[in-house]
């Protein structure tokens, strides 16, 4: 991606909070997913692997490739 995606969750009951992390664990990123689809701009971000993460009934965590 170049920065910005959108985050699909078709189960969608309630807000729930996540974050995005680079490789080294520092936070880039903190939003919440108030909807079935939550657009999110990292635009600007350096290059490089990052993950998402949130909690439903456990964490769930997914990488995000920036180019």
């Amino acid at each position: 991606t170049s920065g910005s995606f959108v985050i699909l969750y078709k189960d969608y009951l309630s807000p729930i909070g996540f974050e995005i992390s680079d490789i080294s664990g520092r936070i880039v990123y903190k939003g919440t997913v108030d909807s079935q689809i939550t657009e999110v701009n990292l635009q600007g971000s350096s290059p490089g692997l990052y993950f998402v993460k949130w909690d439903k009934e456990y964490f769930v965590v997914k990488k995000i490739i920036i180019e």
